[in-house]
C-alpha cells in the first residue's frame, strides 16, 4: 500500500489527513446523538480503513490507516488526475468536554509521522517533503443540522459556536494556528427549549436503528468532501 512518503502529485501535492470524532466513551454513551461523530467515523474506517487497533502514539485510542485514490482535474487541465491520499481514522478516547488533550497528542504523533521536518507542523511545508501540509480533520455533532445532512468547513482560529468539544480542542496550544477541517453531523431539529438540561437531555438521547443508518449512510459523500475541500 503506498504512502504520503511514496506517491508525489505534481499539480495537486500530497496532504495527509487525520480524521478524527469526538464523541463520549463507554457503552452508555454508545450511538446518542452527542456521538454522530464517532458513528460516522466508524463506518469510515470499516469501509475505507484498514484494521482497527489501539497505538501508543495515539493514546493506545481506535485507528486505522488507509490510502485513499481520489479523482481531481487539476487547474488549466482537460484531463482528471488519480490522487492517492494516506488517511488515518482516529475515534477520541476522551470525553466530549475534555476532547482536545488526546487530539493535540494524536495530532503531533500524525504529524511526525506524516511530514518530512516534524517540527513543520503548523507552519510552512518544507518544498523537499513533496508533499502538502498535514489536515486535521474533525467530525463533530452539529444540532443546527437535520439528522442526515452534512456541512463542511475550513479555517483557521474559528469560534467553537458553544461545542464544548469544538472549544477544547481549539484551547491546544498546538491547534491554535493550524488549519482545521470541521465537518458537521446533523443531529437535528434541536428542542424547541434553549434551556441546557433540555439540550443535553437530547443530545444524550440514543439513536434509534434507522437514524444511525442515515448517519452511517454519509460515509462516501462526507469522504468524497473531505478530500475535495483537502486538496483545493
Amino acid at each position: 500500500m503506498p504512502t504520503s512518503r511514496d506517491i508525489v502529485n505534481d499539480e495537486a501535492g500530497m496532504r495527509p489527513l487525520l480524521i478524527a470524532s469526538l464523541g463520549n466513551p463507554g457503552s452508555n454513551y454508545a450511538n446518542t446523538l452527542h456521538s454522530a461523530g464517532h458513528i460516522l467515523l466508524n463506518t469510515l474506517s470499516a469501509n475505507f480503513g484498514g484494521p482497527v487497533s489501539g497505538q501508543p502514539g495515539y493514546g493506545n485510542a481506535p485507528v486505522a490507516h488507509c490510502t485513499h485514490s481520489q479523482s481531481l482535474q487539476p487547474k488549466n487541465s482537460e484531463t482528471e488526475q488519480q490522487l492517492f491520499i494516506p488517511i488515518t481514522f482516529y475515534r477520541s478516547p476522551s470525553y466530549m468536554n475534555v476532547s482536545g488533550p488526546s487530539l493535540a497528542k494524536a495530532w503531533r504523533t500524525f504529524g511526525a509521522q506524516n511530514t518530512a521536518d516534524p517540527a513543520a507542523v503548523g507552519s510552512s511545508p518544507s518544498p523537499a517533503s513533496l508533499m502538502k501540509e498535514p489536515r486535521l480533520v474533525i467530525l463533530h455533532d452539529e444540532l443546527e443540522l437535520p439528522l442526515g445532512k452534512f456541512k463542511v468547513s475550513s479555517g483557521k482560529g474559528r469560534s467553537a459556536r458553544g461545542h464544548n468539544g469544538l472549544k477544547s480542542v481549539m484551547e491546544q496550544q498546538c491547534l491554535k494556528g493550524i488549519v482545521i477541517t470541521r465537518v458537521g453531523v446533523g443531529i437535528g431539529p434541536r428542542p424547541q427549549s434553549r434551556d441546557p438540561e433540555a439540550v443535553a437531555k437530547y443530545v444524550l438521547g440514543k439513536m434509534k436503528e434507522v437514524e444511525r443508518e442515515r448517519v452511517g449512510g454519509l460515509a462516501g459523500p462526507v469522504l468524497n468532501a473531505i478530500e475535495k475541500e483537502c486538496l483545493r
